[in-house]
């Protein structure tokens, strides 16, 4: 008997489809079986792949539920090539039978996709990323350590590693999710993670090339202790503690490098984990000075002074830091009420090792007192005259805004509160002949209360 052979387009996802293509295929399987012509009594004694590189053909075969010698019946390979597509490595998965006698050959078409992203093992303790590879490659042989988006080659592993885990006596539950990077809904990592139970971390070792930094390194990881490990959160625990920790010490390239663990028990932390940090600092980084844009009042050299960093000291962000706000203190004290720091933005030189800061700077008007103004209306003079005798800025002199503030907090403040919670004090700035411009002090009431009385 000749060899017989029958064609079928079965990834219904398949890109490019056309809607007379979904049609034409519901009525192909739709049809009654016996118009379908799939011979009866077959055995499957071979299966081959055509377009396949990222995996063999028996790692395929093996995930796809075929068993050959077995008997084969055409729902079987529908249900072999769904699953196949179903695995997100694979654009398209089509199939081809033919038969001689009983026995049968499927031919699966294959167009692979070339969009992988990285697998990310999180908190298997006391195990290496090579160990949890080797143990799913001893599943699936060709596995790159690469995998699709989406797909059930997640729920594969997972399961490859939940099995591995329970052999070697960890009973426990494995899962996946995706973790989304910087970017919106851009994928950066597969995450294998046991759900449960999860470990706690008992203790914290930090291996590095920079003594200097170990006691800090130690007092900040405290607040790690005690909670899952896991090493996304302690990655995440350096990007938003360590690294701005370090910079404070001058240390503008601390990374950890990597992140390992033991397992561990503690009276007061059963079943839990060694967690072993390992850094380098990345050197220390010097001052190598800094280049003020839209300072049209003051010169460079005065904010220099203001600032406070020398060039060739130690690079701390906390001194850096601290030397803008004496710099915004030193505009606000002299009148600069809208004065605002727009972008204070570093300048790293990793061969030289040094730190240099472009800051571009509003310094806006130069404001002097005005008047102290009683806007309250009648029946408000002696409160008005207790506060204005207090206030001490004469007319014409650089506003000080830390002064104002200093005002309203031992001053107006507890007159405020205990008789007139309706009352605020207003800044209004107003053009003036003699100077750029002015700010009046108003004594008012607020718009939203009804009771504006104020008393005496």
């Amino acid at each position: 008997m000749p060899d017989r052979m029958l064609h079928r387009i079965s990834n219904k996802y398949r890109a490019g489809w056309t809607l007379p293509a979904v049609i034409f295929s519901l009525l192909i399987f739709a049809l009654p079986a016996s118009t379908q012509d799939f011979p009866r009594n077959m055995t499957l004694v071979k299966v081959d792949y055509q377009g396949l590189s990222l995996f063999t053909p028996d790692e395929m075969t093996a995930m796809s539920g075929l068993k050959i010698g077995r008997p084969i019946i055409l729902p079987d390979i529908e249900k072999a090539t769904e699953l196949l597509s179903y695995l997100g490595y694979f654009k398209s998965v089509r199939f081809e039978y033919r038969y001689h006698g009983t026995q049968l050959t499927i031919h699966f078409l294959i167009e692979e996709d070339n969009k992988f992203i990285d697998c990310f093992f999180d908190n298997f303790i006391g195990l290496s990323d090579a160990q949890l590879l080797d143990a799913i490659r001893r599943k699936i042989p060709s596995f790159s350590g690469k995998v699709p988006i989406r797909g059930s080659i997640h729920k594969i592993i997972s399961s490859v590693l939940e099995d591995f885990m329970n052999q070697n006596g960890n009973s426990c539950h494995v899962t996946s999710y995706p973790l989304l990077g910087q970017q919106p809904q851009i994928t950066q990592y597969i995450v294998f993670s046991i759900d449960t139970p999860k470990p706690p971390i008992c203790k914290i070792s930090f291996e590095g090339d920079s003594e200097e930094l170990l006691p800090g390194l130690e007092k900040a990881a405290q607040q790690l202790m005690k909670t899952p490990y896991s090493r996304l959160q302690i990655s995440a625990f350096d990007q938003a503690t360590l690294t701005p920790l370090m910079r404070k010490y001058g240390y503008w390239k601390f990374n950890i490098s990597g992140v390992a663990s033991e397992k561990m028990d503690a009276p007061d932390c059963i079943g839990g984990a060694l967690a072993k940090i390992s850094f380098k600092s990345g050197g220390k980084y010097s001052w190598g000075g800094i280049r003020w844009v839209g300072n049209r009042d003051i010169a460079a050299s005065e904010l220099d002074l203001w600032l406070g960093m020398k060039n060739g000291e130690s690079a701390s962000l906390e001194k850096i830091e601290n030397g803008f706000m004496q710099v915004s203190a030193f505009y606000n004290k002299r009148g600069y009420v809208d004065y605002m720091l727009i972008q204070a933005k570093p300048l790293v030189d990793d061969n030289a090792l040094t730190v240099e800061y472009q800051a571009q700077i509003r310094e806006g008007l130069q404001f002097r007192m005005g008047k102290f103004i009683n806007g309250l209306g009648r029946g408000s003079a002696l409160p008005f005259q207790k506060l204005s005798r207090q206030w001490k800025l004469k007319s014409g002199q650089l506003f000080d805004s830390f002064y104002f503030d200093e005002f309203k907090e031992k001053c107006f403040k507890p007159w405020h509160e205990n008789y007139a919670p309706n009352v605020d004090l207003l800044l209004t700035k107003v053009p003036d002949k003699i100077y750029n411009a002015v700010l009046n002090v108003v004594l008012f009431a607020k718009p939203s209360t009804r009771d504006n009385s104020v008393p005496r």
